[in-house]
């Protein structure tokens, strides 16, 4: 992993040797952070989670105060943090929706039993008020079931969203071709794709958001990322830019004047991110089962007579466990110079091809091991 700073008075400039990777100090008059950025692990693989932490130090001879500070996340990595809240105010979400109906369905019933029971009783002018009350307020609550209903598109298409009573519709995470057709009480979104919903996360700092940094001092911010497990994955350098927002006058609970003076900077950062040795192992069986395959079908049609079944199975069993054997060697020595790169799923089958159609030797000769 490499990182750098950039600003707007400084040049870019290269990243150090060893596990922590620091930016290019800067001068205090031009308003910059000394910022270094390292990873919980040396490298990183497909599936499993890592840290990306974030160094901060204030070198000003004044108090700061960091306001926010986010990363870009492409579509092949996700925010562990930002998931899990995502969906605990989605349930949260979901079962307050629920509770309101719930309730909202009881006052109606109440309402209908009650409207039955008067139905019953002599005509007098406290019940005919009594029923245009409770008529009322069946009407009010069906208004704002119907005002309350949330619109969600989970792909492109058209949605139709009913409004009542003014009622207010709020659109996240799509990108729509024309905002809307308003037809009566209808409106219908047209959705031209949805946005990333980890485009852009914060990351999460030890220090409170309304407590000063101090001169002299350093707080530490952190993401925790991940990639799906994907045996198909493949091995990528990823770029990071990770956006420092601070000033030196404290937070305001008042909206920020335009002559607020919010400074930034940018730390970018270099991920590399490895296949699992599981996708690499399970190419190379793949590829040692397909290869041994296609060597015993050459063999059945050169030569005559029956094949039992040990002679078929034990081709097949021996080319999948040289195949892990040679994946894992050439996987995990560096130091090893082969004619093929074993990095991700389809390099694991090519190296099992090879060796489930050639047998031992190519096993031999890709290890450099002899019997």
């Amino acid at each position: 992993m490499s990182v750098r700073r950039m600003t707007e008075d400084s040049a870019p400039s290269g990243s150090n040797g060893g596990g922590k990777l620091d930016a290019e100090t800067g001068s205090s008059n031009s308003g910059l952070l000394d910022l270094s950025i390292e990873l919980s692990s040396p490298q990183v693989f497909s599936g499993s989670k890592f840290a990306l932490y974030l160094h901060i130090k204030n070198p000003f001879s004044k108090p700061i105060w960091i306001r926010k500070v986010t990363t870009n996340l492409p579509s092949a990595v996700h925010s562990v943090e930002d998931e899990a809240q995502t969906q605990e105010n989605e349930g949260a979400r979901v079962a307050a929706a629920q509770n309101y109906l719930n309730e909202a369905m009881d006052r109606l019933i109440r309402i209908e039993r009650r409207l039955g029971e008067l139905d019953s009783q002599p005509v007098s002018d406290e019940r005919e008020k009594e029923a245009e009350r409770l008529k009322a307020s069946a009407h009010d609550i069906n208004a704002r079931l119907s005002a309350s209903r949330d619109l969600l598109l989970t792909q492109q298409g058209y949605g139709i969203v009913t409004l009542a009573n003014k009622a207010h519709v709020r659109i996240e995470n799509a990108r729509l071709r024309n905002y809307a057709w308003y037809v009566n009480d209808q409106a219908m979104l047209h959705v031209e794709d949805m946005l990333a919903l980890d485009d852009v996360v914060a990351l999460r700092g030890s220090l409170p958001m309304d407590v000063a940094l101090q001169a002299g001092s350093s707080n530490v911010w952190t993401i925790t990322l991940s990639t799906k497990k994907n045996p198909f994955f493949l091995p990528a350098a990823y770029r990071l830019n990770i956006t420092v927002l601070y000033s030196f006058d404290p937070p305001s609970d008042q909206v920020e004047q335009a002559t607020s003076r919010i400074h930034s900077n940018v730390a970018p950062a270099t991920v590399n991110i490895r296949s699992s040795l599981w996708s690499v192992m399970g190419g190379s069986v793949c590829g040692g089962l397909l290869g041994a395959t296609a060597r015993l079908l050459q063999q059945i049609g050169s030569t005559a007579g029956s094949h039992d079944a040990s002679s078929i199975l034990s081709p097949l069993l021996l080319a999948a466990v040289l195949s892990i054997a040679a994946s894992i060697f050439a996987a995990r020595k560096s130091e090893t110079q082969s004619f093929v790169s074993v990095e991700d799923f389809w390099g694991g089958a090519l190296v099992g091809f090879l060796i489930g159609y050639s047998g031992t030797a190519a096993f031999e000769s890709l290890t450099r091991i002899s019997r």
